[in-house]
């Protein structure tokens, strides 16, 4: 792609701060490859001193491939191009002295943290599932807000709070024994050193000549924190975001860290990226005129080079069912009349329960589909019993892991003795793996037990030896004497479900030996190495399957389609309640227009928008209301079903007018 006039500026522009308003579909990770590009060639700074962020591993290795396509391979290896996780991950196993934390540390990963919060606040919590929640957010709240169980301050508390504060100090606790980690700490335990350690923070610094960072917008508060102490005295940095894009306020993410930026750095450049590369003129005049009702800190209006387009149907059936048979009939149509592929086609939906109906009716129809959102490979039971496997064997502190596989497959090591075991830990302060071989729970139990026991013990000490050895023999090893494949075959049934689970475990099996054999890598990893990629990924189901041959119809939430693009995108359930969604109406409206706006703008040649006259809601038909945000688009674009709903169209119009006029006068009287 060739660079246009503000592109070319932000790259030519190497020294002090830049923050750089990228719209959707303007070619912002072309300009970020490119600028890195143009530091390295021109030996500008150092390439080990050139850092790069991102949010997921998917942006970070497309950015690794696409500055491989432009430079030397040998070059491009050198640039440190990270996600912030796994950055905080380098800095605390690059500072363990100071962190006080032992080499070889696991990661807890966010089902696991479930569980072990579950099992240590059964009694406190009485089992309430809605509490657990709200202790898990609590405790991830506090540490992105930099507060550590012993800084929390008592004062007008709630008795649920201050039981809070009591369960986070357990937890951390019971993680500092286990010498185990938590997705939240890869970024809290760096931030806190940066803040305490002046030498730290000042080495840091001087490790890091340019950042870069990608997505701006999605950066929480401590993310902002961590890397603003990173930054070098120059404010040598390039940060990339829109704000218009800015859809996950509910994970932390603040828009309002563009105007902190700028007020920490107040001689920032700021250059804007408006033109937009995939969108029809017709569908781009649509977001921007949507967009338009936000409240902005910076104005920005998107504009195309490419050709009109057609007009945004508006298809209104009389049910959900007959709206999922109307996105089925689109398809089908389309295809048929642009010769098109099913891949070429994505359902976006508000709520993830939208897309069973369609579900239903794309299999009705014989329409191939696939939807994006599922569990991680890695969330999926069996795998994760073998990632425990190697995790208790990388670290025998590990307790989490230790439970979760004593008896996958059965051991015959039943539940009073491991109660003994976490009993005889407890006293003595020491792991369960430990305690095993404790001489106060050996005397306490019979021979036969403490057999079942060893062997288990005994096994997962020959695999850790193996590993230092030969780390891909060792693995070969694990597989082979765990047997759980055939331990499988005896307790699933189902031969479609069991096929479809040694079918992955087969590819996890290769992915791990890969890694090991430093197929993928400059070098063979280590296990520990191993576990750290494991923990740090976010490659989902369907990914894993997906190539050009993969032929299928895309669903997806909106929150999933952001960074995407298809030449055909359907956005269904255009109705109060689902988009905007309730929870929504009064704070957070503006976040609901923006994801809208990302649904627009994932369109290149063709957009519709679905939605029902009634929906089945808790056993009984409702009458809905149609989306405020259909009437805020330009209705010359628009093409409606029914001629005869323009009159309602406007009727709603009015009513929704009289909506939003009533809760501003709401808001405005609280604000009084």
């Amino acid at each position: 792609m060739l660079l246009n006039f503000n592109q070319k500026k932000i790259i030519n522009l190497i020294k002090g701060p830049c923050l750089v308003l990228a719209g959707a579909g303007s070619g912002k990770t072309n300009v970020i490859t490119n600028k890195i590009n143009h530091l390295v060639k021109n030996h500008i700074y150092k390439k080990n001193k050139i850092v790069a962020i991102t949010f997921t591993n998917k942006a970070a290795n497309e950015m690794k491939n696409r500055l491989n396509s432009i430079i030397e391979i040998s070059d491009s290896e050198k640039v440190i191009i990270s996600t912030f996780h796994s950055l905080g991950l380098y800095i605390i196993k690059s500072e363990l002295n100071y962190l006080d934390i032992k080499p070889n540390f696991s990661i807890l990963d966010e089902s696991d943290k479930f569980k072990l919060l579950k099992d240590l606040t059964s009694k406190s919590l009485n089992k309430d599932k809605n509490l657990l929640i709200e202790l898990i957010k609590f405790i991830s709240k506090c540490k992105n807000n930099l507060i550590s169980y012993n800084n929390v301050k008592l004062i007008n508390l709630s008795n649920s709070n201050v039981l809070f504060i009591k369960l986070y100090k357990i937890y951390d606790r019971y993680l500092k024994c286990s010498n185990i980690l938590d997705f939240d700490d890869l970024i809290f335990l760096p931030t806190i050193l940066f803040k305490k350690n002046k030498l730290i923070r000042e080495k840091w610094r001087n490790n890091i000549d340019y950042l870069l960072i990608d997505e701006y917008q999605d950066t929480n508060s401590i993310q902002y924190e961590m890397i603003k102490m990173i930054i070098n005295k120059q404010a040598n940095f390039t940060f990339v975001g829109d704000d218009d894009q800015s859809i996950y306020s509910w994970r932390g993410a603040r828009s309002q860290n563009f105007q902190i930026l700028i007020k920490d750095f107040p001689q920032t450049k700021i250059i804007k990226m408006e033109q937009n590369y995939r969108s029809s003129k017709i569908i781009l005049n649509a977001a921007n005129i949507l967009i338009s009702n936000n409240h902005h800190i910076f104005s920005k209006k998107l504009f195309s080079n490419l050709d009109n387009g057609s007009k945004i149907r508006i298809t209104i059936s009389n049910n959900e069912e007959l709206e999922a048979s109307s996105i089925a009939k689109i398809i089908t149509k389309n295809i048929s009349k642009y010769q098109t592929n099913y891949r070429d086609y994505a359902i976006l939906y508000r709520n993830n329960y939208q897309s069973k109906i369609i579900e239903k009716k794309l299999i009705e129809q014989n329409l191939p589909y696939q939807i994006y959102g599922n569990n991680s490979l890695f969330e999926s039971s069996e795998i994760k019993d073998i990632i425990s496997y190697m995790k208790l064997v990388n670290n025998f502190n590990d307790d989490v892991s230790f439970l979760r596989i004593i008896n996958r497959p059965k051991r015959n090591i039943g539940m009073m003795t491991i109660k003994k075991l976490s009993d005889c830990a407890r006293i003595s302060n020491i792991s369960l793996f430990k305690s095993s071989f404790h001489i106060n729970f050996i005397k306490k139990n019979k021979k036969n037990i403490l057999d079942y026991l060893n062997k288990f013990t005994f096994f997962i000490n020959k695999v850790y030896l193996k590993f230092k050895d030969n780390p891909v023999f060792a693995f070969k090893y694990l597989i082979k004497k765990i047997n759980y494949e055939n331990w499988l075959k005896k307790n699933v049934k189902d031969m479609k479900k069991l096929n479809n689970i040694i079918s992955n475990l087969c590819f996890f099996y290769k992915y791990v030996l890969d890694m090991l054999s430093g197929k993928f890598t400059n070098k063979p990893l280590n296990l520990d190495d191993v576990i750290t990629n494991i923990s740090l990924k976010d490659i989902k189901n369907e990914n894993i399957k997906y190539s050009e041959k993969n032929n299928k119809v895309n669903l997806m939430t909106l929150h999933s389609s952001k960074g995407l693009e298809f030449p055909f995108v359907i956005i269904s359930g255009l109705e109060e309640g689902i988009l905007p969604h309730t929870n929504n109406y009064i704070n957070n409206i503006e976040e609901e227009r923006r994801l809208f706006y990302v649904g627009i703008t994932r369109a290149q040649k063709k957009l519709f928008f679905t939605l029902s006259n009634q929906r089945f809601y808790r056993g009984i038909n409702i009458n809905t209301q149609y989306s405020r945000f259909l009437f805020e688009l330009p209705q010359s674009d628009l093409l409606w079903n029914n001629i005869n709903l323009i009159k309602k169209q406007e009727k709603i119009k009015q009513d929704s007018s009289s909506y939003i006029f009533r809760l501003k006068k709401i808001i405005k009287n609280i604000n009084n």
